[in-house]
């Protein structure tokens, strides 16, 4: 059985357009993939999507302002600490683009929605 591909994002774009293309950007490239908010739903806490990470193939992750939450970031770095491949989703002209994701840095560790952290893509930032 294919194990899905986990969908990081941000909170402040679930249900919005830009979740949507994204999410069917993903599918159409993937087929299964892992949103949290369908697929798993509002949780107590962050275990049952770091379940989902570890069962997942590989996690891709979009930015929010060019930063990532702190839920996010939890996820990518669970999924690096377990070896896993990492992409970042990037908006361009004719649509997506998936770039690797060698690390995570915490920016603003006050600021759990928006500015938590950065991603640290392979060969820069």
């Amino acid at each position: 059985m294919k194990k899905a591909v986990y969908y990081a994002h941000s909170k402040l774009i679930y249900d919005t357009p830009r979740e949507k293309s994204e999410r069917s950007f993903l599918e159409k490239s993937f087929g299964k993939v892992c949103c949290p908010n369908r697929d798993i739903g509002e949780q107590g806490s962050i275990d049952p999507y770091l379940n989902r990470v570890q069962r997942s193939s590989q996690v891709i992750c979009s930015e929010y302002q060019r930063h990532i939450g702190k839920g996010v970031f939890t996820e990518v770095s669970e999924a690096l600490e377990r070896g896993k491949k990492v992409f970042r989703l990037k908006k361009v002209k004719v649509g997506w683009m998936l770039e690797p994701v060698s690390a995570v840095k915490v920016v603003d560790e006050f600021d759990w929605k928006v500015c938590y952290g950065k991603l640290i893509l392979k060969g820069g930032e």
